[in-house]
């Protein structure tokens, strides 16, 4: 049954597919970049990335962030857009505005699944940027992506002036829809203890996607693998429903075979 299922999530190797990931570096491989090239090696893909800034951390913190020059974050991107067939792009992590027009530029003449993970604090409270950057710079993005995929937390934020805190989740999401207009997938089961419980809406209106919970301190970059996961499964083909599916039973299988490194917040494999 676990060999058929692992069968499935990987993508066959006679299509290779390239995706760009655009997002930070985590020192500690569990997040960002590294657990992006980790998502993508696993499935059969080939992962391309841009550097948009460099932090220092380890399962307890986050201590510092260093932005990348955006002339440099732009100059990665040409020269793997020159010479590679990009398939799918997940942009995660972005710590200067600036870099939102350029960007658009880049990647609006790219015929491909664009999926934005919009980030605003590290799991342990370590803020990114200020809240009016992070609203601004995501939505504006929004206009060339196809999915984005924002945390409860993160959802609300987005939101902004619109958020009423009696809201339930998918009034949230119809929201936060009529504000974006495109696809959105609201990660996260924090209101059940057995069942993660993502939703998503779209035209077609509101789908719940409920996996069974693995309980385990083991799930550092499991956001930044799943919308890496959900890129590469879109760049394949699949279609929204069967991508967000997929993804889910990779990040449950990762949190599964999770190394016991000792140590609190450990990382997906």
């Amino acid at each position: 049954m676990l060999k058929k299922l692992l069968r499935k999530l990987i993508i066959p190797k006679k299509k290779p597919l390239v995706i760009l990931s655009i997002a930070g570096s985590d020192n500690s491989s569990g997040a960002g970049i590294q657990a992006d090239i980790k998502t993508a090696k696993y499935l059969n893909a080939y992962c391309l990335t841009t550097l948009t800034c460099i932090t220092s951390q380890n399962s307890q913190k986050v201590s510092k962030v260093f932005p990348i020059p955006v002339s440099v974050v732009l100059s990665q991107i040409e020269m793997v857009k020159e010479e590679y067939n990009i398939n799918g792009v997940k942009i995660g992590l972005l710590t200067d505005y600036k870099l939102v027009n350029p960007l658009k530029k880049i990647l609006s003449i790219l015929n491909v699944p664009i999926v934005i993970d919009p980030i605003y604090q590290s799991t342990n409270g370590k803020k990114f940027m200020n809240k009016k950057d992070f609203v601004n710079m995501y939505f504006s993005l929004s206009k060339i992506a196809n999915f984005l995929t924002p945390n409860l937390n993160e959802a609300k934020l987005l939101l902004s002036n619109s958020y009423n805190k009696n809201f339930s989740k998918k009034e949230i999401l119809s929201v936060l829809y009529k504000k974006f207009k495109i696809p959105i997938i609201l990660t996260g089961g924090e209101d059940n203890e057995n069942y993660s419980n993502d939703l998503l809406i779209s035209k077609k209106g509101i789908k719940e996607f409920k996996l069974k919970k693995v309980k385990s301190n083991k799930t550092h970059g499991s956001g930044c693998s799943f919308s890496t996961a959900l890129t590469i499964y879109l760049a394949n083909g699949e279609t929204i429903e069967e991508s967000i599916r997929l993804a889910k039973q990779y990040i449950k299988k990762t949190i599964l075979n999770s190394p016991s490194l000792g140590i609190g917040y450990g990382p997906i494999s």
